[in-house]
């Protein structure tokens, strides 16, 4: 657990997210309250909450007929 925890950490700072993500998903199976399931359960809603934020950017860049850079997010 506490590898698979470390491993998504080292996916995040290299923006492998997808990666991050199935590990950290792994951590916080069973739906305990180790802490270091609770470590991996903020990590995955501060990585949703970025994933939004870029999505409405790119969604506004694009309804303004930026859409290169959109896509560039």
């Amino acid at each position: 657990m506490t590898r698979d925890f470390q491993e998504a950490a080292r996916a995040v700072a290299i923006s492998d997210y997808s990666k991050a993500i199935g590990l950290l998903k792994e951590v916080t199976k069973d739906g305990g309250d180790r802490p270091i399931q609770i470590k991996a359960r903020t990590v995955m809603h501060d990585l949703e909450q970025q994933a939004t934020i870029q999505l409405a950017l790119a969604k506004s860049l694009h309804h303004k007929g930026r859409s290169q850079e959109a896509v560039d997010i």
